[in-house]
């Protein structure tokens, strides 16, 4: 005999925070910037804080953006250096919000309406990490068309990464430049 619960014996689910969802969607639209496999936690992650939920970039690193909350209205927060890549969006300030730029929104989900922007700021940020030109690697990679090391991070400080990603191969089989 089969065991059978009702709706109301069942596990409840995990509640996922409006920003946890925003955050899956906005995610599934980047991870191919950084790798072509889907981003490392330790590469994009959430910190959720009183009033706010943050998502950062690398580990102990970048601030990407914030969800945040005001007098009932809510904001999508980002740092001001980058309000050049949003060129039509009419940004608001606080001064309680230094450095950070205010996307209001009616919902967070709304991040999507920003992809474009975003996927222009992640770029800039993940160039900052560019140490070496390229790895013992480089044969595997310009054959795979893509990098094959095997942790991210590395990955992101090789020059040669961005040239695959941009479609340009100096060695090997698929050679074009």
């Amino acid at each position: 005999m089969t065991e059978q619960l009702s709706m109301d014996e069942r596990p409840a689910a995990p509640e996922v925070s409006e920003e946890e969802q925003a955050f899956a969607l906005l995610y599934s639209h980047l991870s191919d910037l950084l790798i072509d496999a889907p981003i490392n936690s330790k590469l994009l992650f959430l910190e959720h804080k009183s009033s706010f939920t943050s998502v950062y970039f690398m580990e102990n690193g970048s601030l990407f953006l914030r969800f945040s909350s005001r007098k009932k209205e809510r904001y999508i927060e980002i740092p001001d250096r980058y309000v050049d890549l949003f060129p039509s969006v009419s940004f608001r300030t606080f001064k309680s919000v230094p450095g950070m730029a205010l996307i209001p929104v009616s919902g967070f989900a709304d991040v999507l309406d920003y992809v474009p922007q975003l996927r222009a700021m992640l770029d800039a940020m993940s160039r900052q990490f560019k140490d070496f030109g390229c790895c013992g690697h480089y044969l595997e990679c310009s054959d795979a068309k893509a990098c094959v090391h095997s942790d991210p991070r590395f990955a992101l400080s090789c020059c040669y990464f961005y040239n695959l990603r941009d479609g340009k191969i100096f060695y090997g089989k698929n050679r074009n430049i």
